[in-house]
């Protein structure tokens, strides 16, 4: 199966209804990288869907009141789970393998939802209900099979990635509906 098309800055800023400006704010301070960038005059951004994906967290936190510093470790999470042997090896059983998928076929279901906790300053937790916790030295991203103990620590932001993941799979990279093809 082959990788979709990119999007634009354009489609994707008009999908989520937000001025532009509020996408290349991310892409400016390091929020977000998107998988072709801006390299100078006349050149455009181009957004995959799991770029996609992260912009949507990043927003909606934003609009939460979260500031750009707690959001980054949010990302770096994200990639590091990605870097997870026990996730590399669900690489080969699904295309396109990015972070809608994961989080939507291995970590997580709609009744099972995967969680983020983000408790400031920089602490990340993410509740994967159906991955087992690996250990070992590659695992760098601290992950968890139940939110008991983590509502316990404090305040924490949380967000609910599954239903983000499945938005993004079911609207602006939906098969069939015009948008993949643009």
């Amino acid at each position: 199966m082959d990788q979709p098309p990119l999007k634009t800055l354009k489609q994707v800023a008009g999908h989520f209804h937000r001025p532009p400006h509020r996408i290349i704010h991310l892409c400016e301070t390091g929020v977000i990288c998107p998988t072709v960038d801006a390299q100078g005059r006349g050149s455009m951004r181009r957004f995959s869907r799991d770029d996609t994906f992260r912009i949507l967290v990043a927003l909606e936190l934003q609009e939460a009141g979260v500031q750009v510093p707690l959001i980054k470790p949010l990302m770096g999470a994200f990639d590091r789970l990605l870097e997870i042997r026990a996730v590399k090896k669900l690489k080969k059983d699904w295309l396109p393998f990015d972070l809608v998928e994961i989080i939507r076929r291995h970590l997580g279901s709609p009744d099972q939802p995967v969680i983020a906790f983000l408790t400031p300053p920089d602490r990340v937790a993410l509740v994967t209900p159906r991955f087992s916790v690996p250990t070992g030295p590659d695992v760098r991203v601290d992950l968890h099979m139940s939110d008991r103990h983590l509502l316990t620590r404090g305040v924490s932001i949380v967000i609910n990635l599954t239903h983000d993941a499945d938005y993004i799979a079911n609207t602006l990279w939906q098969t069939g509906d015009g948008l993949a093809a643009e």
